[in-house]
């Protein structure tokens, strides 16, 4: 299982929570942490990626960075040009993983760019804008199992639309956009969240929204749990 995720200094023991709870119920082969700063305090096996030449090299204006925190969303639109592994799974940093996700994991992909949850939460106020039929499919980016090598063929596309186009949903518009028709859909419970529903089997809990550790909610004790079980290993 290679995992990718991506965050900026702030952020940063938030993803060592998220880590943790990855690593304490799955097993895990390359953990990836595409930051442009050295991160501290993760664990030694976690490799380094410093995507900041790359993302000048090919995102040449600033058309969808308003905020500096927007630049690390943007470095899963670049992973192929990053990682070169066939496969690699991107988790938020907003996000916990709490159960088994090999089945998520294994999903075939072939012939797809990408394999996510639908996001029922944003996707009625977003095809329309940026061309997307009613019917077709639309995924939160928050947590995406990506086909590398397909992402690759379409690269020229994605870093056209971020150069030329804003976007209000960011990089999910631009990922949703550019791979219509090949993407494929799986069951919530790898991404349960206020704009993808809460089953009763969740497995990735995603604070898209209100994060938990701002902001009391029905589901952000369970954040507060893992991190005091972070804190106390």
């Amino acid at each position: 299982m290679n995992i990718s995720m991506s965050f900026s200094p702030e952020w940063a023991e938030y993803g060592k929570v998220t880590l943790y709870s990855l690593m304490q119920t799955n097993q895990v082969d390359k953990v990836y942490l595409v930051t442009d700063y050295e991160p501290k305090g993760f664990p030694d096996s976690c490799i380094h990626i410093n995507p900041a030449e790359v993302l000048r090299k090919y995102i040449t204006t600033q058309i969808n960075f308003n905020c500096r925190e927007k630049t690390y969303c943007f470095y899963k639109l670049i992973l192929p040009r990053l990682i070169n592994d066939d496969k690699v799974l991107h988790i938020d940093t907003d996000a916990l993983v709490i159960g088994d996700i090999s089945e998520y994991y294994n999903t075939d992909l072939t012939g797809y760019i990408m394999a996510g949850v639908e996001d029922i939460g944003l996707a009625r106020g977003y095809k329309q804008k940026i061309g997307l039929a009613p019917d077709d499919t639309y995924i939160n980016a928050g947590i995406i199992l990506f086909n590398l090598p397909e992402l690759d063929k379409v690269f020229d596309k994605l870093i056209e639309r971020v150069n030329t186009t804003w976007y209000l949903g960011n990089e999910q518009c631009i990922l949703n956009v550019t791979s219509k028709g090949k993407i494929r859909t799986v069951d919530n419970r790898f991404n349960a969240s206020l704009s993808t529903g809460y089953p009763a089997d969740i497995r990735i809990m995603h604070y898209a929204g209100p994060k938990p550790w701002n902001v009391a909610s029905k589901y952000s004790s369970v954040w507060q749990d893992w991190r005091q079980a972070y804190v106390q290993r």
